[in-house]
């Protein structure tokens, strides 16, 4: 019964992860909310990026906490 609960979590999990909309780099720096950050974007985002916002946000976030040398 515990394998058929993780089963249907796991089916949840994946259902979530395909509902949110992937975007391109291109995408992601012409967007509004991103207009005060695009230069730090841009950098942190590969040329070939594919990804949802979330996970755009939260390279960001690491390069933004990074430690300067």
């Amino acid at each position: 019964m515990a394998k058929k609960e993780a089963e249907k979590k796991q089916d949840e999990v994946q259902e979530v992860k395909q509902a949110e909309p992937v975007f391109t780099k291109a995408q992601i720096l012409a967007a509004k909310k991103n207009h005060d950050r695009r230069d730090a974007l841009g950098a942190v985002l590969d040329d070939n990026f594919e990804g949802t916002l979330a996970e755009a946000d939260d390279l960001l976030e690491k390069f933004m906490k990074g430690q300067v040398k």
